[in-house]
């Protein structure tokens, strides 16, 4: 069967223009606007014609389990969805690693090693991004040690906070990393 076809709408089209100019981007849409086919367009785009070889998409079980590995396979795209040590060595350049928060906090180690040496060509898009909502927690620190240096990483949210806006900074240091762009002077 061959891949279903998808497009965006011109809406989409001009977002995901702007945030390719980019890289390090915050995408807030609500639910059914289409996150997952932009953070797809985008990570193509970015194989494509930016030497991204090794995508990550990392997110919750249910976005992980049901949204992205039904949308790749749609799409007839090689991935390799992490639950044992040994599946780090079937990734290979232009194979989607699929990541949840749970094998993100028990293989962080191994994935920053893996990560570390691949950095420069790998986007990660971190779906569901509202879960990292507090600097202290596990999968914070996690996603921060693993893909603090990437040269480009895509955040997807329907909901940027749930509680307070403090909630918001965890995501804004994951995406830049603590650099001059991150510097608050409150």
């Amino acid at each position: 069967e061959p891949p279903r076809s998808k497009r965006l709408n011109a809406r989409q089209k001009r977002d995901i223009n702007r945030l390719l100019q980019k890289r390090y981007a915050h995408l807030q849409w609500e639910q059914g606007s289409g996150k997952t086919l932009a953070g797809y367009v985008m990570l193509k785009y970015r194989m494509q014609f930016q030497n991204v070889q090794y995508p990550v998409v990392l997110g919750t079980a249910n976005s992980i389990d049901i949204t992205w590995s039904d949308f790749l396979r749609e799409q007839g795209e090689p991935y390799v969805r992490l639950t044992h040590p040994k599946d780090l060595a079937r990734i290979r350049p232009g194979t989607f690693l699929l990541l949840t928060f749970e094998m993100l906090c028990r293989y962080a180690k191994s994935l920053r090693r893996l990560i570390g040496q691949r950095r420069k060509r790998t986007m990660l898009v971190f779906d569901e991004a509202d879960n990292a909502c507090n600097l202290s927690s596990q999968r914070t620190r996690a996603a921060q040690m693993v893909f603090g240096r990437l040269k480009y990483k895509l955040l997807m949210t329907g909901t940027a906070t749930r509680n307070t806006i403090a909630e918001l900074f965890s995501q804004i240091w994951i995406l830049y990393n603590a650099s001059y762009n991150c510097i608050s002077t409150c």
